[in-house]
């Protein structure tokens, strides 16, 4: 009698379910439908749990993600912002069913998450079984900088979703052989979704590498590839096409990746307004420690992250040919970021290595790799109890599971009961003071507030899924000399601490460093208990 897939991990050589690969690289079960219904449900939870504990609109660049698609083609932006039609195509059906309400930000990072969540479950079940599935997607969304950004419709997440989604059909077409009729959709399918993960952000091209190996077997390489091609050149045309509709240049993303701003394509890269940064001393050992090091200063589960990127790494020596692949998916994409990220040439790097967010891409291969060897330790033990004792079995397995995921579930857990921008948490607060003026009538002639705040503000005047406005005025930017007028509103955003809107808290600070406290003549509409928003009607 086989042991049941919790047990081993490697179904035994001729199983239905077992994988003939000729060339060991993809070994596994097949996918199947039930598999498939599993990773739907799992996405559905994690979009559930993203939803709940969700940030609020972010008025910087998912602001403008939406604003370009609304009034497109736009040239209040910056270029390379601009260029990433992958998030502007996608934002159009949202954008033209509920306009500028709060839905069309949130619609595409919870479909990405849940995406996401969904490949990432199939790849570990595919490979190892359930259990590194399950654990993989704990692990993965556990990851606080991951759920930080989870619902805030920067393109990291996104382009990940696709990355990774590819990397599943990929595995997919391997499976028929890579030849015949339904290998070749798989293929192309790949590279459709390769295309439109550059189209989202161009960084997605690092993590590439793992896909290629997977659809690259001896014999029909250079036939799959050129496959892959079709779609993803279809993706260039399609760049080259509305770059030059739009903005009369065709090669306006190439302009932009390169610093090289494009004539009538938005205007360039804002400064930091200091000294530029003297790079002279940096050293390639800056570079390779970069990440690991602000990894454990800034974030609170910095060590865990170090320690899974560092069991990543030593994947790649393994003998489960599943976990050097993965290994190998995360080992490229770091290689590639550092190389760029000024590691080839430390005093021009070509990006910033030290975002946190930046290091989304890292994660999923990260979170596979420990998925995988929990699932291979998990059977070891099993098949190191005596065969009878079923509960004592699946009771060690649980255990192993429990114990993997108890760092990450309680840095996780700690991180969204103490994050001020969680909407739990209070950073729902614009969405509370819609509700608490619904039915009132209030109307103003302007809303004076700060130029951060100003940007979100429609969207939180009107239902989630638009509508007629809840509470009216449009909104006026409150500068240290403005005097607002009889009649009018002053709404104050995170003004006394930069928890839920570091924007907007940076934004009003002129104003309250003018103005420390109100002014006798305004009367306190409205304000939530922890005055991250506080409503003022002038008298």
């Amino acid at each position: 009698m086989t042991e049941p897939a919790t047990h081993d991990p490697t179904p035994a050589a001729g199983s239905p379910t077992a994988v003939a690969d000729p060339a060991g690289l993809v070994t596994g079960r097949r996918t199947t439908r039930l598999d498939v219904g599993v990773g739907v449900l799992v996405g559905l939870v994690v979009a559930a749990v993203v939803l709940v504990w969700r940030s609020p609109l972010v008025p910087t660049d998912p602001w403008h993600y939406v604003m370009a698609t609304l009034d497109f083609p736009s040239d209040q932006w910056i270029a390379l912002g601009l260029t990433r039609y992958g998030i502007m195509l996608a934002t159009i059906p949202p954008a033209l069913l509920w306009k500028n309400a709060e839905a069309t930000y949130y619609v595409w990072p919870l479909l990405s998450c849940a995406v996401l969540a969904a490949s990432v479950y199939l790849l570990g079940r595919r490979f190892w079984g359930v259990l590194a599935g399950l654990v993989a997607v704990v692990v993965l969304f556990a990851n606080t900088v991951l759920f930080y950004n989870a619902s805030r419709f920067y393109p990291d997440v996104m382009a990940m979703a696709l990355v990774v989604l590819a990397l599943l059909t990929a595995v997919l077409a391997r499976d028929r052989g890579l030849r015949g009729r339904g290998a070749v959709l798989w293929v192309l399918a790949t590279g459709f979704l390769l295309g439109w993960s550059f189209e989202v952000r161009e960084t997605a091209f690092f993590s590439w590498p793992v896909v290629l190996a997977v659809l690259t077997r001896r014999g029909s390489a250079l036939r799959t590839w050129a496959l892959v091609a079709l779609p993803v050149l279809a993706w260039a045309a399609v760049d080259v096409a509305i770059s030059t509709l739009a903005y009369g240049t065709p090669l306006a993303k190439v302009q932009a990746l390169l610093g090289m701003n494009p004539e009538g394509v938005g205007y360039p890269p804002p400064t930091s307004g200091g000294p530029p940064a003297d790079l002279s001393e940096r050293t390639r050992g800056y570079y390779l420690l970069a990440v690991p090091l602000r990894a454990l200063e800034t974030r609170p589960d910095g060590l865990w992250m170090v320690a899974t990127g560092v069991l990543a790494i030593l994947a790649l020596v393994a003998g489960n040919r599943a976990l050097r692949l993965m290994a190998f998916g995360f080992v490229s994409v770091y290689a590639l970021n550092l190389l760029a990220g000024g590691v080839a040439v430390p005093t021009r790097p070509l990006g910033s290595i030290d975002n946190p967010r930046y290091w989304i891409q890292y994660f999923p291969p990260i979170a596979l790799v420990v998925g995988g060897v929990t699932a291979l330790l998990a059977a070891r033990l099993a098949r190191a109890l005596p065969r009878g004792r079923r509960l004592l079995r699946a009771a060690a397995v649980g255990g192993v599971a429990v114990l993997v995921c108890a760092v990450p579930a309680h840095h996780a857990q700690r991180f969204m009961t103490t994050t001020s921008a969680f909407a739990p948490n209070g950073g729902d607060a614009m969405e509370r003071l819609r509700s608490a003026l619904e039915g009132r009538d209030f109307r103003v002639p302007a809303v004076w507030t700060d130029s951060r705040t100003m940007r979100v503000l429609p969207a939180y005047q009107r239902p989630v899924f638009n509508g007629p406005q809840v509470w009216s005025g449009p909104g006026e930017r409150l500068r240290p000399d403005s005097q607002p007028r009889p009649g009018d509103a002053v709404l104050y955003y995170s003004a006394y601490d930069d928890g839920v809107c570091v924007h907007c808290y940076e934004s009003i600070r002129p104003w309250m460093e003018a103005h420390p406290t109100p002014p006798a003549s305004w009367e306190l509409v409205y304000a939530t208990p922890d005055r991250v928003v506080e409503l003022y009607l002038v008298r």
